[in-house]
C-alpha cells in the first residue's frame, strides 16, 4: 500500500456530488491511502441517463487529478473521458512539465476509507488483440479468461509466476467497477510489473 500523504477526510463507498450521491466501486484493499494537492473530477451519469457525463469545474492544472467514477457506467465511456483529460495533462506542447499524477477513487469497505488507484502509466487502446496468447481478458459478464480458457482469480498469481508480460483485454460492454475491481486486484497480488501497460477494450 502506498502513502502520499493526508489531505482527503475518510469516506465511505458514497461519494458525495453536487448535493447528490455517487456510487463509488468498491473494494477490499487500498493501493494509495492518502493524496495530497488535487483537483476531484466527476464522471457520473447524465440524468434520465446511463451515459457518462464529464463535471471537472473544480479541476485545476498542476495538481493531482482524483477521478470520481459512477460504478455502473460502462468502461469504455469512462475511460474515453479520462484518457482524453489525462493525454492533455501531460501533452509534451505544454508550457510547464506537469508531474502530478492521476488517479480512479474507490471505497475500500473492509477498512472503511476511501483510496486510489494510480493510472497515468495505462493507456488505452479500443481494438482487438493480434493474439490471444497471453491474454487475460475480463467479459461483461465479469468472467475471466486466460488464452480463451476461463480462469479462477483465486489463480492469478500462480498463473502470472512464469509470465514476463501479459496483455490485459476487457469487454467494451463492461462496466467500470469490475475493470477497476481487476486492476485492484493485480495490484494487491503483487503483479503490476507484470502486465502491459495498454488496456485494450473491445
Amino acid at each position: 500500500m502506498k502513502k502520499v500523504l493526508l489531505v482527503i477526510p475518510i469516506l465511505m463507498m458514497m461519494f458525495s456530488c453536487n448535493k447528490q450521491q455517487m456510487s463509488l466501486t468498491r473494494s477490499g484493499y487500498t493501493v494509495v491511502e492518502e493524496v495530497i494537492d488535487h483537483s476531484p473530477i466527476y464522471i457520473e451519469k447524465e440524468e434520465n441517463s446511463e451515459k457518462a457525463k464529464l463535471n471537472d469545474t473544480n479541476r485545476v492544472g498542476g495538481t493531482n487529478y482524483i477521478f470520481n467514477v459512477e460504478r455502473e457506467l460502462n468502461l469504455k465511456e469512462v475511460v474515453e473521458i479520462a484518457q482524453k483529460i489525462k493525454n492533455k495533462k501531460y501533452a509534451e506542447d505544454n508550457m510547464h512539465r506537469d508531474d502530478k499524477e492521476v488517479f480512479f477513487s474507490y471505497a475500500d469497505t473492509l477498512h472503511k476509507n476511501l483510496a486510489f488507484f494510480p493510472f497515468q502509466d495505462i493507456t488505452y487502446q479500443f481494438e482487438k488483440p493480434t493474439t490471444k496468447e497471453n491474454l487475460l481478458y475480463l467479459n461483461a459478464s465479469k468472467d475471466l479468461f486466460y488464452n480463451d480458457k476461463p480462469i479462477k482469480r483465486e489463480e492469478l498469481k500462480e498463473l502470472f509466476a512464469d509470465k514476463e508480460k501479459v496483455q490485459l483485454g476487457f469487454s467494451f460492454s463492461l462496466d467500470f467497477e469490475p475493470y477497476l475491481q481487476l486492476h485492484i486486484l493485480l495490484s494487491q497480488l503483487g503483479l503490476n510489473d507484470k502486465i502491459n501497460k495498454v488496456d485494450l477494450i473491445y
